[in-house]
């Protein structure tokens, strides 16, 4: 910096980093998992000013379990699309509750927060049914599907289709 007046003139100089700042978006494939079940991870790093991504730069993924205890660490490079991505294999037997996920690169970080726990999926079946066994290019085809639990309920707001040209949709 220069400065110049009536009264003089300074200067005065000083070496200035520019670090490139980074907004991270952290992602899992789905926010509850069971012990004994992989986590996938994904990181799109992209720069704040321009939306350049980081490629090739260091991402470590950080995972904590719900006592706190880091399980989980490693670092990956981002692709040339900014993008890094890992697995985690939970253990059969782990703490349970909620997981603390954390990208970091550099002084940019990102969270997440999943469910690990023990749950049961409702057993049901689907079954697809048409007027005929065949149709030709160009008929229409009808059907219905039906979906009832094993033993014996029949699941609600089961969707119905038909279709020709478009598809008709009725719950």
């Amino acid at each position: 910096v220069e400065t110049a007046s009536a009264q003089g003139g300074d200067r005065l100089e000083q070496a200035v980093t520019l670090d490139r700042d980074y907004k991270i978006t952290l992602t899992t494939d789905k926010p509850i998992y069971q012990p004994g079940q992989v986590i996938h991870l994904r990181a799109l790093a992209l720069s704040s000013f321009d939306r350049v991504p980081a490629a090739g730069s260091p991402i470590e993924f950080i995972i904590a379990d719900g006592k706190g205890n880091k399980v989980f660490r490693q670092t990956v490079e981002t692709s040339a699309y900014g993008v890094a991505a890992e697995d985690f294999q939970l253990a059969n037997e782990v703490n349970t509750g909620n997981y603390k996920i954390t990208a970091q690169m550099g002084n940019t970080s990102s969270e997440r927060t999943v469910t690990v726990e023990h749950y049961v999926l409702p057993k049901f079946e689907v079954a697809w049914a048409t007027e005929r066994s065949f149709y030709l290019p160009g008929e229409r085809v009808q059907g219905s599907i039906t979906a009832a639990y094993f033993y014996g309920k029949a699941v609600e707001r089961v969707l119905e289709l038909t279709g020709g040209e478009g598809v008709d949709e009725a719950i």
